[in-house]
């Protein structure tokens, strides 16, 4: 059994230039827990989340601290998290290193990529554009956890 046998072929997907708030929209509208974000071309560029928003929405709870000290003197890495907290761009909060597969990959090695990423889904991509996502964190008929 191979990618093209389990996958979900229509896929929704989201523009690269979209807006967080269309994205939310789009999941809750279609009970989808992530959306591929493609270029103009429709190229896979990223995976917005659940966990991408929630994770978002978390660091707000964290600790005060003078974000625009540790964004003139720190490591860069304070600089993107607070864009990812403010900004309101899918390209800002999204997963940019997405692990894809193509559609004749065996369901073994899907089920091993979940494993091995900790993720729930695969995009599956042919010459770089999507064409179809593996069902919910199933792989064949058995559901992964």
């Amino acid at each position: 059994m191979q990618a093209r046998d389990i996958m979900t072929i229509s896929v929704i997907s989201v523009p690269l230039e979209g807006q967080i708030e269309g994205a939310v929209r789009l999941m809750l509208d279609h009970n989808i827990s992530a959306l591929p974000v493609v270029d103009a071309e429709g190229d896979l560029k990223g995976l917005v989340s659940e966990g991408d928003l929630m994770r978002r929405v978390r660091e707000t709870d964290g600790p005060r601290r003078s974000w625009w000290l540790e964004v003139l003197g720190g490591s860069g890495d304070a600089a993107r998290d607070f864009v990812k907290l403010k900004s309101h761009r899918v390209e800002d909060v999204m997963t940019r290193d997405v692990v894809s597969v193509e559609e004749d990959t065996n369901v073994a090695e899907i089920a091993r990529l979940l494993e091995k990423h900790r993720i729930k889904r695969v995009p599956v991509v042919s010459s770089d554009k999507v064409v179809g996502m593996n069902r919910s964190g199933f792989v064949g008929d058995r559901q992964l956890k």
